[in-house]
């Protein structure tokens, strides 16, 4: 507690007001929080000479560096490269960055080992760590190349830059073992910039809750708070809250980043534990609200913690970082939370030119990156790097259920979404969550906290997948209903046509074969003759190319000469050539979808142009 008590005296006394009733405590090794001494609201000022923001690089850096050389996809990086500095050289700001948590402690996935990293293997997070990582390494890349030739680096600082170029041929043991055997004297180099990193990842507020004296609340009931559902880990997790009309916007389209979207750290607020149902209100504070409060000085902006409500005594002071599941807060936090609710999984999908081009004519909304951040880190054409869905447990976007309708749409449909799409596109994305799903491994031993928390984690991503995959059979049932009389089944085919079934009987045929020779019978019977007249329609406008021939003469010549020695009054007569079968396959794969894990095909009777 020795560091949390220099850390609470210095924000005393430099301006800092902290209500009597709080009092810091170690909760466990290593976490610290606020525990309420009486049944009274918890309040926690912070003045602007507390709060640590990208000025402070300037000290290091320039003014000319940091506003010339800040990345677009990561605006702190020379904020994050200073932090590393600042905590092997005396500052201010020293109290309050020897109190900050080491690596170790923090326990993000881009610092565990390869055994752990394989638990997490076949989730977003897990398939996605190697590129987070990439991203943090050239923000570190760019920091230290316009660190000023003035700053005494460490003696280790030219081979710190080697690691850039052997990055990517690191395995994830080799990684570890770099990040582990750093030391923080050797502040340039990358393992270093990886924690200032994951403190503001974990820890940092938009500077516009400074300008914010209306303030933000957060808390179950407060609809004008929406969080961003993180999936790329390199922006600041505090930094991702949506804030209200209110506040002053944050522009994607700027090429240099607000100063009000930029991350600053708040000393002391930070120490407070998060819980998501908990009321509480940020707010700025100006001169004149500080006066009343009988503060002094010139600058006198800050930033003001407040719950909503008493905190009973001996209950534990919460902050609310806003609506996080647990990838987030494995992600950021190193922790996660058992039976989450506010879990979700993210399905980024590829769409190319000419299909979205049908999606907007459709009317169908797609998601945009400001729909989830105000994240600087986030500018990008989320169109063409991929659109980003989220589902949970109780929630399917429409829009990703309308997308892989009309992702599924063949030439002879068109205008509106048909209920062949609406079928065929619910279990499309019904097989897309199967395939995620079974990428997951649930049997995680828990032997450790860090697995109990990964454990945590990859159930939670079960269950919203198994949760969507339930819901979609369910839409599914509601839609084979409605569309009763519109679909043929092989079952009603074989009771409206007991012929055909009988000519069927000791062949032991699959049922996409049995559905093929269907569709040659109907041509050749001309019923139903919606069918027969596609046949004869795509027959004619479609050539039966080479690699056709060569995909069905071997079903054609296996089967065939059977079939008409067991039925020729079928068999015998009419066209059952390889051409016909080539046509039969395009045909019934336009006109048809199929169900389930058992692939069933069914027909769908509408109004095809052709």
């Amino acid at each position: 507690m020795s560091k949390i008590d220099n850390l609470l005296t210095w924000a005393k006394s430099n301006g800092a007001k902290i209500s009597p009733n709080i009092e810091f405590k170690e909760l466990s090794p290593g976490n610290y929080g606020a525990i309420s001494t009486l049944h009274e609201n918890a309040i926690i000022e912070v003045p602007s000479a507390l709060i640590f923001t990208c000025k402070e690089a300037e000290k290091l850096f320039g003014t000319q560096a940091t506003n010339n050389s800040i990345s677009i996809n990561s605006p702190p990086v020379l904020l994050k490269l200073y932090l590393a500095y600042a905590r092997v050289h005396e500052t201010f700001f020293d109290p309050y960055i020897q109190s900050l948590p080491d690596l170790e402690t923090i326990d993000p996935p881009t610092v565990w080992d390869s055994q752990d990293k394989q638990l997490i293997k076949g989730t977003n997070l897990g398939s996605s760590l190697r590129d987070i990582l990439g991203t943090i390494v050239d923000e570190w890349w760019e920091a230290i190349n316009v660190l000023p030739e003035t700053v005494q680096k460490p003696e280790e600082h030219y081979i710190n830059m080697k690691f850039y170029y052997e990055f990517k041929f690191h395995t994830d043991d080799e990684l570890y073992e770099v990040v582990q055997n750093t030391k923080k004297e050797n502040w340039t180099a990358f393992g270093n910039y990886l924690w200032a990193n994951l403190i503001f990842k974990s820890r940092a507020f938009p500077a516009s809750l400074l300008v914010n004296t209306k303030g933000l609340k957060t808390g179950k009931e407060e609809p004008e708070l929406e969080v961003e559902l993180e999936v790329e880990s390199e922006s600041e997790s505090r930094l991702e809250t949506k804030l209200d009309p209110d506040l002053e916007s944050l522009s994607l389209d700027n090429l240099v980043p607000d100063p009000s979207a930029l991350p600053i750290l708040l000393p002391i607020v930070d120490l407070l534990n998060h819980q998501p149902n908990a009321k509480v209100k940020w707010t700025g504070f100006d001169v004149k609200e500080s006066a009343k409060n009988g503060a002094e000085g010139e600058d006198n902006i800050g930033f003001k913690f407040e719950t909503e409500e008493p905190v009973s005594k001996g209950s534990q002071v919460f902050n609310n970082y806003g609506l996080k599941g647990n990838e987030e807060l494995l992600s950021a936090y190193g922790f996660t939370i058992e039976n989450n609710e506010l879990d979700v999984v993210a399905l980024k999908i590829q769409i190319p030119d000419v299909v979205i081009d049908m999606v907007e004519k459709s009317g169908i909304k797609l998601p945009k990156i400001e729909d989830y951040t105000n994240s600087i880190s986030a500018q990008k054409d989320m169109a063409k790097d991929g659109v980003l869905f989220f589902i949970s447990a109780s929630h399917i976007p429409n829009s990703l259920i309308q997308l892989f309708q009309i992702l599924i749409r063949n030439p002879l449909e068109g205008g509106s979404i048909t209920s062949r799409m609406k079928l065929a596109g619910l279990n499309a994305l019904r097989d897309a969550l199967a395939r995620k799903k079974e990428l997951i491994k649930l049997d995680v031993p828990e032997d450790t906290t860090r697995r109990k928390y990964i454990k945590n984690y990859v159930v939670g991503q079960n269950h919203v997948l198994s949760s969507a995959i339930k819901e979609i059979k369910r839409r599914e049932k509601d839609l084979l209903l409605e569309f009763k009389s519109l679909l043929i089944t092989l079952k009603k085919i074989f009771k409206e046509d007991e012929k055909f079934q009988k000519s069927l009987l000791y062949l032991g045929l699959d049922n996409d074969r049995i559905m093929l020779l269907w569709i040659m019978r109907v041509n050749n019977t001309q019923s139903p003759e919606w069918i027969a007249s596609l046949f004869t329609k795509l027959r004619q406008k479609s050539d039966i190319t080479a690699q056709d021939v060569l995909n069905f003469t071997p079903i054609h010549d296996e089967i065939m000469p059977r079939l008409v020695l067991l039925a020729p009054e079928i068999y015998g007569e009419g066209d059952w050539s390889v051409g016909d079968f080539a046509t039969a396959a395009k045909l019934l794969d336009m006109i048809s979808f199929s169900r389930g894990k058992e692939k069933e095909c069914i027909v769908v009777k509408q109004d095809y142009n052709l």
